[in-house]
């Protein structure tokens, strides 16, 4: 008959042995569990856990959070200046003042340029009414959005959605400060014009541009183009008030 210590050896050496089994066996299925993962082309590993009961579960890692585009992290600009993002970038959030611009000459301005519209108009300011004036230089500034300037419009082809006077002709290009407004819907007026949003009536030497001595649609030619600015400021766009306080 066999000892007490003798048994007590011989089942300390059992145990011993089933947990080396179990641990060898543990690491087998977490490795065939990793390379069943990297085959199929997945980024996160799954990873086993047992539960109380013994039984096995597999549980995957939270999916990572899409990556949040700050001013810190954003894209660069183009070289040499700060990109046109253009209407649709706008309108997003200003639907009403969207619609109201759409309704102004504005909003088709590019439309005049080509041969046999506003013909009349065109005879009166000496101009070809059926020259194609799309990609005259003298026309364009003042018939698409930031052309002649960095990240402005350049071609039909390049840049189709800069055509006509857009909220930037008058708001200044906007790759910089509507990046504020994403972010911070409380956002200082301040901080924008600090990063090129331009306020119309505080500039109204900036619609002289085109609305001034240089354009051959002045009021020598006809008393109806006299630029009245406060006048011009209602038919812009209808103003309506912001949301939050600024």
């Amino acid at each position: 008959m066999k000892s007490k210590e003798t048994i007590t050896i011989n089942i300390a050496v059992i145990l011993v042995g089933l947990v080396a089994g179990f641990a060898i066996t543990n690491a087998q299925e977490t490795k065939t569990s990793k390379q069943l993962v990297q085959q199929s082309g997945e980024e996160t590993e799954t990873v086993p856990a047992r539960q109380a009961n013994g039984a096995e579960k597999t549980t995957s890692p939270p999916p990572q959070k899409a990556t949040v585009v700050t001013r810190k992290n954003k894209p660069a600009p183009r070289p040499g200046g700060v990109m046109y993002m253009g209407v649709i970038k706008c309108k997003v959030c200003h639907h009403k003042q969207y619609w109201a611009w759409m309704k102004t000459s504005m909003a088709t301005s590019f439309e005049n340029l080509k041969p046999g519209v506003k013909a009349a108009e065109k005879v009166r300011a000496g101009l070809n009414p059926d020259k194609d004036y799309t990609t005259d230089k003298n026309c364009l500034p003042c018939h698409t959005t930031g052309y002649g300037k960095p990240g402005g419009y350049m071609n039909l082809e390049k840049t189709p959605k800069l055509i006509n006077v857009q909220c930037e002709g008058c708001h200044g290009p906007g790759g910089e400060y509507i990046q504020i407004m994403r972010e911070n819907k409380y956002f200082l007026i301040s901080e924008v014009k600090d990063a090129g949003l331009i306020v119309p009536n505080e500039d109204r030497y900036g619609c002289l541009e085109c609305h001034g001595g240089k354009s051959p649609f002045n009021e020598k030619v006809d008393p109806k183009y006299r630029f009245n600015f406060s006048e011009r400021l209602k038919d812009t766009h209808k103003h309506f008030p912001l949301k939050y306080k600024h």
